[in-house]
């Protein structure tokens, strides 16, 4: 049997994607039973599968798999969640657990805080010889420590996650004892509830961590992070996902030089714009991507403006190639009014537009996220030959999605959300992806959104639930004459009055795309096209693209008679 070269997967950022030799395989021969399959083939599947089911499954079988999961070519991921009324099942596991220590290279486990004698009995040391990554999840303060102090014996540990469940003030202890494991890349740590501390204190005599990537979900000071990161020399990539405060005393800190950094992602809710840029100009990193998010409870009106943050990545980060900002609104008026940004979200400058930054907004049940995002092709500029990148194209980028879509409810608070939206800023791209989405809404929709270009459906419900008011009639009258729409997009046409709808809504429809159609006559459906480009009410279309599940030459050569005979 060929070498194995497995290679773990529980980090996207730093372990390469699993790989192995595999035999040559005579295509002449059909394989008929299971046992057929190579080694490296059940390998392969059981990677996707939990170790200790994989085992107990196998193990019983012909002498083949017994060999199979007894060998030291497969190593196990195991994971875990004990329950109290489940004892037979933790006796069962921990005697698995000490019967395969050598095997196991990956363990994800949930220790309850009741559970404080299996805790006392669960510990990891240096005889768990090849593991890799270790998940310790929703674990109780007074067990992790106990759980920690044997990891610096592990030879081969590369992954830490702990994820605490209940409120521990002061994590120092914690962080002492990670920086000391000896082969650490990645650590995870979060902090579900209250307001946390470390008072760490700058390295000395070298005693830096191994670490390179690193996510920080728990509250903290900026001189804290400052401390906690003094640790990790090798730090590339950082996620903050809390809020966190600068201290007065920040400024006159030494700046912390942080030359491997390339990636940042942090999420603010309350820290204002300006502490934010004094950060950035402590850390003195070489960023080259830079992922902001703002909170919905962030009042500074000053990460909504493109030219401050043009301001900041000229001055401060000049090797950055890669920036997002993803702003929050509160919509959800149950217990109070709606927290509704009052001030244009801007990104129009030639320093945006060089970038080809977009603006995409999305409508949510409960919030409006607005994103400011690198260009990316759109499904209706797969017919270009490049992506937009002209000033023109750029100020009509700004796409809308539509997640909050009412039920049996009045629809104004919906306009009255797509209102607000355009007073931040203007749409040109809608995308509703709602099954059955009621005509009279859609017509309300478009009714509130004059400067669409394109329109992008799931499916449509002509009839239901009842039939159009007179409003909306009056709408759709208006909207015949004006629409500017010559993109559309139906990802499933119930019936072919769906398509009869679109036209007659988009009269300057140019492209129409169409990826499932139930069970119709394909040839029925293209020559009513026709008719309808010939008696003028789509004159303008000029590109038809639908999905056919079986398609052969015969219907292609129907299609072309079809065409010429319509001329």
């Amino acid at each position: 049997m060929n070498q194995i070269k497995r290679e773990l997967r529980f980090n996207r950022f730093y372990y390469k994607t699993i790989t192995f030799a595999r035999d040559k395989v005579d295509t002449d021969v059909q394989t008929t039973s299971i046992e057929n399959l190579s080694n490296e083939m059940f390998y392969e599947i059981f990677d996707y599968l939990d170790g200790c089911d994989v085992y107990h499954a196998f193990l019983n079988l012909i002498q083949r798999f017994q060999q199979l999961v007894k060998s030291s070519s497969y190593l196990l991921k195991i994971k875990f969640h004990f329950r109290l009324s489940k004892k037979q099942h933790m006796n069962k596991w921990k005697q698995f657990i000490l019967l395969n220590k050598q095997q196991i290279f990956s363990i994800y486990v949930c220790l309850p805080f009741r559970m404080n004698q299996l805790c006392a009995e669960f510990t990891i040391n240096s005889t768990f010889s090849r593991l890799e990554s270790l998940v310790l999840q929703k674990i109780h303060s007074n067990q992790i420590i106990s759980l920690l102090i044997e990891l610096p014996c592990l030879p081969r540990l590369f992954s830490l996650t702990i994820d605490l469940s209940d409120h521990l003030e002061d994590l120092t202890n914690i962080y002492r004892i990670v920086f000391t494991l000896p082969l650490l890349k990645y650590f995870k740590f979060t902090k579900r509830c209250g307001d946390t501390s470390t008072s760490l204190s700058p390295p000395i005599h070298k005693q830096f961590s191994t670490i390179e990537y690193m996510d920080i979900h728990h509250f903290c000071t900026f001189e804290q992070l400052s401390n906690i990161i003094s640790y990790t020399p090798q730090l590339r990539r950082l996620n903050l996902l809390h809020t966190y405060k600068i201290d007065p005393s920040y400024e006159t800190i030494l700046p912390l030089t942080l030359s491997n950094v390339t990636y940042l992602r942090i999420c603010i809710s309350s820290l204002f714009f300006d502490e934010f840029k004094i950060f950035i100009r402590r850390i003195d990193s070489k960023l080259k991507v830079l992922c902001v998010t703002i909170g919905m409870n962030c009042a500074d009106s000053s990460y909504r403006d493109g030219d401050q943050w043009e301001e900041l990545i000229i001055k401060y980060l000049p090797h950055l190639e890669k920036f997002s900002l993803e702003l929050n609104e509160d919509t959800d008026d149950y217990y109070s009014p709606p927290v509704y940004i009052k001030e244009p979200v801007q990104f129009n400058s030639p320093f945006w537009i060089e970038r080809q930054m977009r603006v995409n907004i999305t409508i949510d049940y409960e919030f409006n996220n607005y994103s400011i995002q690198p260009l990316k092709k759109r499904w209706y500029e797969d017919t270009q030959d490049k992506i937009i990148n002209s000033s023109t194209g750029h100020s009509q980028s700004n796409r809308l999605i539509l997640h909050d879509i009412p039920y049996n409810k009045s629809y104004e608070v919906l306009i009255d959300k797509i209102y607000h939206v355009l007073f931040i800023s203007q749409i040109y791209h809608v995308e509703i992806p709602y099954d059955k989405i009621f005509i009279g809404l859609l017509i309300q929709i478009l009714g509130a959104l004059p400067q669409l270009i394109s329109l992008k459906l799931h499916s449509l419900s002509i009839n239901k639930p009842r039939k159009l008011s007179s409003k909306e009639i009056d709408i759709l009258s208006s909207i015949k004459n004006t629409s500017q729409i010559k993109h559309v997009y139906l990802q499933k046409m119930i019936k072919i009055e769906d398509i009869d709808f679109l036209m007659r809504l988009c009269s300057s429809m140019v492209y129409l795309k169409i990826d499932y159609a139930n069970k119709i006559n394909v040839e029925i459906f293209v020559r009513n096209i026709l008719e309808k480009i010939d008696c003028k009410l789509t004159e303008r279309l000029r590109l038809l693209c639908f999905h056919i599940p079986t398609v052969d030459d015969e219907m292609v050569k129907k299609f072309e008679n079809v065409i010429n005979s319509e001329k």
